[in-house]
């Protein structure tokens, strides 16, 4: 029975304008370093992804964080495309004990459909307040080992306000926290050599494809 369904399966697994493939593909700028480069998450490539991705990035962690936490499968260098990071205007920072308090200013120059602040720590507490609007609190719930992991906390805004918003993050620890502030717009169709996928090649449903991001690394 095995052995049937196997074969049926490679019979009927066709990729055409019908039934297209699927391909993950995103655009990422260090605005610190001023290097790009193209990533994907796709499982394997097809030969229009592998253009852009070339390398095999097996399970290292990108050199900075992306939205969603991705880990690209595949990763290859891309021309820097000048594009301003998010502005970042630090209001308050204090530690006492065993937390730092930091309350800042974000905004996208470049009015992206979001925004993401990643931290080098766990947050107890996280706070946005906008022009406006009810400020809101959350406090995130973290697995067992987060400490492990380099950027363990993930705030996204979407759709933020133009003029910005204020964020107050409660952090675990008395030293200065490092900040990782990006934002996203969506669609590779602006950047230079960039070519739409052919018939039968499709987007990819994760959140993370065609996107462009830009981020920077701030510290308090």
């Amino acid at each position: 029975m095995t052995m049937l369904l196997t074969g049926i399966g490679i019979l009927v697994d066709r990729f055409d304008e019908s039934h297209p493939r699927q391909a993950n593909l995103l655009y990422v700028m260090d605005a610190d370093t001023r290097t790009a480069m193209w990533a994907s998450q796709s499982r394997t490539r097809d030969p229009w992804t592998a253009r852009y991705v070339p390398i095999s990035n097996g399970a290292a962690e990108p050199p900075h964080p992306l939205p969603y936490g991705v880990t690209p499968r595949w990763t290859g260098t891309a021309d820097v495309v000048p594009m301003d990071p998010p502005r970042i205007d630090v209001l308050a920072s204090r530690s006492e004990g065993d937390s730092t308090e930091v309350r800042v200013r974000v905004a996208s120059s470049r009015r992206a459909n979001v925004i993401t602040i990643r931290a080098d720590r766990p947050v107890e507490t996280a706070t946005i307040a906008a022009d406006g609007q009810q400020p809101v609190t959350a406090s995130p719930r973290y697995p067992d080992a987060v400490d492990a992991r380099a950027w363990p906390y993930e705030m996204r805004l979407y759709d933020p306000p133009p003029n910005g918003f204020t964020v107050t993050l409660q952090l675990r620890g008395s030293t200065v926290p490092q900040l990782y502030v990006s934002d996203y717009t969506v669609g590779l169709g602006q950047l230079p050599g960039f070519t739409p996928r052919q018939p039968g090649l499709d987007r990819s449903p994760y959140h993370s494809s065609d996107i462009v991001v830009v981020g920077r690394t701030f510290r308090p």
